[in-house]
């Protein structure tokens, strides 16, 4: 049998190769490692910059001990008679400060030395023997400044005189400060100067945590005292001037061997906002329908040729629509007082018209036991406002409905408006403020002039700025009075809401409004206050006498009534949920005359 051949092909050996995808670094990748290089980078600088400054702060505070041992040294070296300051108490030859340049280095030295009163033979002016200096403190504080950053070092020693201690021919004086409402002011700096005696006095110090700072064995003489803190008032003794020539307080008189006892008031400081306005003027919202942009709203009614109108349906009009104003307000809203309109009708022709409010969720008609009719609509204009209360109904809105009979005949509406009395900025208002409103608070003058009038510590003329405001800070704590020169503006206040005097607590942050009106010769404001003495806005004031009746509300709590005659009236309050009041025999005798009326 015949073998078969089979033909076998051989191929060459096949190799695969795969492409890369590697592209490189993309710019995310570079700006990465950027900003992990500069992380890393800064850190290092600033681990070297804060080593640099430690090492620089060390090297300074082996300087600073050293200066501050030295002077230690030096003092406790001194007698005990000798151990005092240039200008302190205890007097002596020694710089309160001093500044020294070491190893390149600038530092400022000072020395503090205090007379220190122990408790064991008791305190103040209650001290056994009535020397409260019974031994001397003695502190060194050394400081110097690097790369902006200061630090100090210190050292304080105790010194006891050799025998029995002594004020060396002066006096003694225990000062306390206090706040407001009696407590004591922790820390408190005290500066106490007299330039009159050999060797002068000027000295800083703080008082201890119970407010109380012993003076003790100054020379007899007046020494000028002031008292604060940071974010505190300041509260001082007063010498004699031109203008005050009867100081209250004055400076403290210190005689030899006397030991006496002073107190002083600070607390933190408050801030005034005053806001200046011109008060009720007349203001008019209008709308001549000569554009749509006084309308909130409107369905099937539009503006043709300056007149609201129902639409054109292809050749007839709707039988009905309706147009609603965008809301009517003032900032300073004082009194609403009409709406009225312009329009025209015929036989087939309806429109009603109403004043909403804002209910909260939506535009309602002020309901009728407000607006009598107003639930139903009115067509005879104008109506009267002037009842609204303005707390209740600060904004409105007007609502017109239109209707026909008539599909070729539409009526139209010209106009609407509503006025309105309401305060708008003053700017530029001149005036002068002081503190002792009340005209009792000693401690609120800083005594009395040449013909007894007193010299207040706060009495400013000021101005507002163009948007009718200022701002004034670090007020104590007073009850301050605002007051205008008539005569250059021809304005009188017509209503300071709150009410003056203005009381400011310490601490404080209160506005007070000026309302503002052309000066009268006899004006009287009444004021409505509750049983608690809130004042009541919304009040009716009616003030009457023989030819004289005139009705308002009150504003702030108070009601302003200008060009009266000098004589006396009568008064009506009355507000809903109040008792009425009458108050007889008024007297109005010059521009500010005021009165106040309780309600139950």
């Amino acid at each position: 049998m015949e073998k078969t051949k089979t033909k076998t092909t051989k191929y060459l050996p096949t190799t695969n190769y795969q492409l890369s995808t590697n592209k490189g670094f993309t710019l995310i990748n570079i700006l990465i490692a950027s900003f992990i290089f500069l992380v890393v980078f800064l850190g290092v600088v600033e681990a070297l910059k804060v080593s640099i400054n430690l090492t620089a702060h060390n090297k300074a505070r082996v300087g600073a001990l050293a200066l501050t041992n030295e002077r230690m040294e030096f003092i406790r070296s001194l007698s005990f008679a000798n151990i005092g300051t240039q200008g302190g108490l205890p007097a002596g030859d020694i710089p309160q400060q001093e500044t020294i340049v070491l190893n390149g280095i600038t530092y400022l030295r000072e020395i503090i030395i205090d007379n220190v009163d122990a408790p064991e033979d008791g305190l103040g002016v209650d001290d056994e023997n009535s020397i409260p200096a019974d031994y001397k403190r003695m502190k060194v504080k050394t400081s110097w400044t690097i790369q902006g950053t200061t630090k100090t070092v210190s050292l304080v020693s105790d010194v006891v005189p050799p025998g029995i201690e002594t004020n060396d021919g002066g006096g003694s004086i225990v000062m306390n400060v206090f706040n407001q409402i009696g407590e004591a002011v922790t820390n408190a700096e005290i500066t106490i100067v007299n330039p009159s005696i050999i060797p002068p006095v000027s000295i800083t110090r703080t008082m201890n945590d119970n407010g109380v700072f012993l003076l003790s064995g100054p020379a007899a003489g007046n020494y000028q005292v002031s008292v604060t803190k940071t974010g505190y008032s300041t509260s001082s003794t007063y010498g004699t001037t031109t203008e005050i020539v009867t100081p209250t307080p004055e400076h403290f008189l210190i005689l030899e061997g006397n030991v006496k006892s002073k107190s002083f008031q600070i607390d933190k400081v408050s801030s005034k906002t005053i806001q200046s306005y011109t008060f009720a003027t007349a203001n008019t919202w209008v709308d001549f329908f000569d554009h749509t942009d006084k309308l909130w709203v409107t369905a099937t009614t539009t503006i043709e040729s300056g007149a609201l109108v129902l639409q054109d349906d292809v050749g007839s009009y709707y039988p009905s629509g309706y147009a609603q104003s965008i809301s009517v307000s003032h900032p300073k809203l004082y009194e609403w007082q009409e709406f009225q309109w312009n329009h025209a009708t015929s036989s087939e022709t309806v429109i009603i018209y109403q004043v909403l409010y804002n209910t909260g969720s939506d535009w309602a008609p002020i309901p009728n036991a407000d607006l009598p009719n107003n639930e139903t609509g009115f067509s005879i204009s104008p109506i009267n406002l002037s009842s609204l209360d303005i707390a209740t109904y600060s904004e409105i809105r007007l609502l017109t409905t239109l209707t026909t009979t008539d599909a070729s005949s539409t009526p139209e509406v010209y106009d609407w408006s509503v006025s309105y009395l309401a305060s708008p900025i003053l700017p530029n208002f001149d005036f002068n403020m002081r503190g002792n409103g009340n005209n009792d608070d000693i401690t609120k003058i800083m005594g009395q002039d040449a013909v007894g009038n007193p010299v207040y510590k706060y009495n400013e003329d000021l101005q507002t700025d163009f948007g009718g405001e200022i701002l004034l800070s670090n007020l104590e704590w007073d009850d301050y009075l605002i007051t205008n020169s008539t005569s250059t503006t021809g304005l009188a206040i017509a209503i300071s809401c709150p009410p003056q005097p203005l009381e400011l607590s310490p601490d404080a942050r209160a506005t007070t409004s000026l309302y503002m009106t052309p000066y009268t010769d006899e004006a009287l404001v009444v004021a409505v206050r509750n049983v608690g003495g809130v004042l009541l806005d919304g009040a009716e004031v009616r003030l009457y006498r023989t030819g004289y009746d005139e009705t308002k509300k009150t504003y702030c709590g108070q009601s302003f009534f200008p060009n009266l005659s000098k004589t006396t009236y009568s008064v009506d309050v009355s507000l809903d949920g109040y008792t009425p009041q009458t108050l007889n025999n008024i007297a109005v005798d010059g521009p500010s005359s005021a009165t106040t009326v309780v309600l139950n």
